[in-house]
């Protein structure tokens, strides 16, 4: 063997191991930066919250409408009610002001339906035969925003009658079809109240 090719085959394990070291430096050098951004973002996550990413869940599209916490005040004048609410009396004579009724409410949950026209729709029942006792009083809700979350109110004469009665809330789609239905407890009339079964749910 000549010594050029001894010189070579020496010099060879060293190439080799040159090449290892550059890497190892590089897997190190790489390994800083990964730690020293991870500390960063952990950081703006500590003093930022709100910059954590969100677990979305299951779109609002796919979510039903939802009427809860119906609720029902008897006894309660119709001025009484207006008063709380800050809604004007213009319009209404004395007697109707002084008309003895009763105030609901309920909480309503709407996903998906911006700029739908949604029918909301409060009926007086009769807690033993499940009968009409008024007109049912209809509203109409217009979303401007894709998840609607937001208590409403609103106001109706007592039956004059003793017995039972309850609120059933509906909440229907652009095309009638019932989206929501929540019934209240029961309630008396004018004259008294008599105990019945539950009210059946919608």
């Amino acid at each position: 063997m000549t010594r050029a090719t001894q010189r070579k085959t020496q010099r060879a394990p060293s190439s080799a191991g040159d090449g290892d070291g550059r890497t190892m430096r590089l897997v190190k050098q790489v390994g800083v930066v990964v730690g020293v951004v991870s500390g960063v973002v952990g950081l703006l996550f500590l003093f930022f919250p709100g910059l954590r990413p969100q677990d979305s869940g299951p779109s609002n599209a796919d979510q039903l409408p939802a009427i809860s916490s119906v609720d029902v005040l008897p006894r309660v004048t119709q001025g009484a009610f207006l008063a709380s609410h800050d809604r004007s009396t213009a319009g209404f004579t004395k007697e109707q002001l002084a008309a003895l009724g009763a105030a609901v409410s309920e909480q309503l949950q709407i996903y998906g339906y911006r700029g739908k026209h949604l029918p909301l729709e409060h009926q007086v029942l009769d807690a033993r035969t499940h009968d009409p006792v008024s007109t049912a009083r209809s509203f109409v809700i217009t979303p401007d925003v894709d998840k609607v979350s937001r208590p409403w109110w609103e106001w109706f004469p007592l039956p004059k009658a003793r017995g039972s009665y309850y609120v059933e809330v509906k909440l229907f789609d652009d095309r009638k079809t019932v989206m929501a239905c929540t019934p209240s407890a029961s309630f008396g009339g004018l004259a008294g109240f008599t105990r019945v079964a539950s009210p059946k749910s919608c």
